[in-house]
């Protein structure tokens, strides 16, 4: 039944793209990223006036109702918007299956998934609205809700299960990486479109700290921005249209992290070199008023910014949010010591080669430095190569920066000096820098081919046979590069999923057997690490839905205060064989506990 609701999902999608592929000038490829941005600005708009699930709806059944008139009355307009069979569809649509098939029942694992990510989706599944001041099962409420309200969305329609959650966000993730086809100057060539699939497949090396299979949002923030560069390339159409399109994918990837606004300034600064360049050529009011629509991404961005001012107010609780006394401080050449050490900590890392992402983003430039080289001697292109190569390093260099200031002044000492998470927030830039290499670098190779005419181009079209093989070998390298990681990843995940601990498997069964939401409850375990690092608490309170837990693997105290303290409790959870629990609890019942859920008022004490 899941599968039909699924599939009725994607149907109201396609009816939208369906719809919009006829009524515009947008091309294909940026339609599905497009739809969803729309969606998810609709969605947000409503839910500030309490009317989510009813937009919901509104916006599901109209795509559904987009798509029975496309097939029953425009049976001719609607067969034109396939294309013909071609590796483009053909791998999207492997691509979206195997992932789609490898995600479908696994679970959450990822420790941030119960800190926020997947809490405040399941909130908006049951409560059907945004959070407020009392929800405090919700950990960090000014964060905003772009790819939540997504998640939302489908979980609606489709159901409410971690394999649809993740497939929800990776649908999404295909939406943006879709867009990069359109930046290739001739479709028919098919080399340039196995570089871009490669590039696919590399991305789950580059996002391997965290996979698919969590709700995360480092790597989906990164693919959108590089969706919203490839639209540029492609401005020089349709100015208003264009311009809307850019708006809405800009919107929702400040409404998905407020840190991704860094990448949205950069883009409209972008934006507006390049329209600056062509404004001279340009003197109708569709040009003139098209800048105005990137106004909306900042403009969502500040409403969401009073909302959580006037729903929470004094209570906001913020994770990584920049202090500025501490920021002024520094600019200023004032640290603390322990700053000193977060300093030095953070150098040593990036530099560092044993650090997997230095690696990663020192690979990605050394390449493209050679690339220069070859394009600049070879063919004499170098001003614009440099130029592409210049801009990114920029980017990067102020990311890291930013990066730095959160850590000396947002994050806590502890997970500072150590220079937690570093790898996760580094891997946006990587995967931007990546992406625009991407684009940049077949580009290129197209102005270079042969045969410059696209019209004239076929399967003779090269210099000589050596041309010809090397294209041929090329072409199928990519495509094996492509298949080799995206299989490889599928079957890590896979596997990785089914080495979840004994007590999150234990809890998940007695979740499933028991409603137990209301009541204050005490979770057992004998594995010190996973209550040590809060994983357990929060994953608890996700799986119970309930802020009123407490997770203890310590009970080396007397007979009469382990019972005050368990007294204190409507029950208790026990996930394991805790030695010491179970033989403080037989001390007072004569009774062997086996892991499973026990009320409090069921255990029948022996007087000593």
């Amino acid at each position: 039944m899941q599968i039909i609701k699924f599939l009725l999902f994607l149907l109201s999608m396609l009816g939208y793209s369906s719809f919009v592929r006829i009524k515009t000038h947008i091309p294909k490829y940026f339609i599905y990223i497009g739809v969803i941005s729309f969606q998810v600005i609709l969605l947000f708009l409503a839910s500030l006036y309490n009317y989510l699930p009813e937009m919901s709806i509104i916006i599901y059944f109209i795509g559904l109702g987009l798509f029975i008139y496309l097939v029953t009355l425009n049976k001719s307009v609607f067969t034109a918007i396939f294309d013909n069979i071609s590796i483009i569809s053909i791998g999207m649509l492997f691509y979206l299956l195997v992932y789609i098939i490898s995600l479908w029942n696994l679970k959450l694992t990822h420790y941030d998934n119960f800190t926020h990510w997947a809490t405040i989706v399941k909130f908006l599944f049951i409560e059907n609205r945004l959070p407020e001041a009392t929800d405090t099962i919700i950990t960090y409420n000014n964060y905003p809700i772009g790819s939540s309200l997504y998640l939302y969305y489908i979980s609606k329609f489709v159901g409410f299960t971690d394999g649809i959650l993740m497939i929800g966000q990776f649908l999404m993730i295909t939406a943006a990486q879709y867009s990069l086809f359109n930046t290739v100057k001739d479709k028919r060539r098919i080399l340039p479109n196995a570089i871009i699939f490669s590039s696919f497949g590399i991305i789950t090396y580059l996002n391997f700290s965290i996979r698919y299979d969590n709700l995360l949002v480092d790597l989906l923030i990164a693919v959108i921005t590089i969706s919203a560069i490839s639209i540029i390339y492609d401005y020089n159409q349709n100015y208003l249209q264009y311009s809307i399109l850019l708006s809405l994918v800009l919107s929702l990837l400040v409404m998905i992290k407020a840190s991704a606004l860094l990448f949205v300034i950069i883009t409209v600064i972008i934006f507006l070199i390049y329209y600056g360049k062509n404004l001279k050529y340009n003197r109708s009011l569709k040009y003139y008023l098209s800048p105005l629509f990137l106004t909306l991404p900042f403009i969502l961005n500040k409403v969401w910014s009073l909302h959580v001012k006037a729903v929470f107010g004094k209570m906001v609780i913020k994770k990584h949010e920049l202090s500025s006394g501490s920021l002024s401080k520094i600019m200023e050449g004032k640290i603390t010591e322990n700053q000193i050490v977060i300093l030095k900590q953070y150098i040593k890392t990036v530099f560092s080669f044993e650090t997997k992402s230095t690696i990663q983003i020192s690979i990605i430039f050394l390449v493209s430095f050679v690339l220069i080289l070859f394009f600049g001697f070879k063919y004499k292109k170098w001003s614009h190569n440099i130029l592409i190569f210049s801009v990114n390093l920029l980017v990067s260099l102020l990311y890291y920066i930013g990066n730095l200031i959160m850590y000396l002044t947002a994050m806590p000492y502890q997970e500072a000096k150590y220079t937690a998470g570093f790898e996760r927030y580094v891997l946006t830039v990587i995967v931007i820098n990546f992406g625009s290499f991407i684009i940049h670098w077949i580009r290129e190779m197209d102005d270079v081919f042969y045969e410059k005419n696209y019209m004239r181009r076929n399967n003779k079209s090269f210099k000589n046979v050596f041309n010809k093989k090397l294209y041929e070998n090329s072409t199928m390298m990519f495509l094996i590069i492509f298949l080799g990681f995206i299989i490889s990843d599928t079957n890590g995940m896979i596997k990785q999923n089914k080495n979840i601990t004994i007590e999150q498997k234990n809890l998940q069964k007695i979740v499933s057997k028991k409603k137990l939401n209301k009541g204050k409850y005490l979770i057992i375990s004998d594995n010190k690490t996973i209550i040590d690092n809060y994983f357990l608490m929060y994953y608890s309170r996700y799986q119970l839905w309930n802020v009123h837990i407490d997770v203890r693997y310590d009970f080396m105290v007397s007979e009469k205060k382990f019972k005050q303290e368990l007294n204190g409790y409507d029950g208790f959870i026990l996930l394991d064989n805790h030695y010491t629990f179970k033989a403080n609890l037989k001390k007072i019942t004569h009774k062997n506990f086996s892991p499973g859920y026990y009320s409090v008022t069921s255990i029948n004490y022996v007087d000593q």
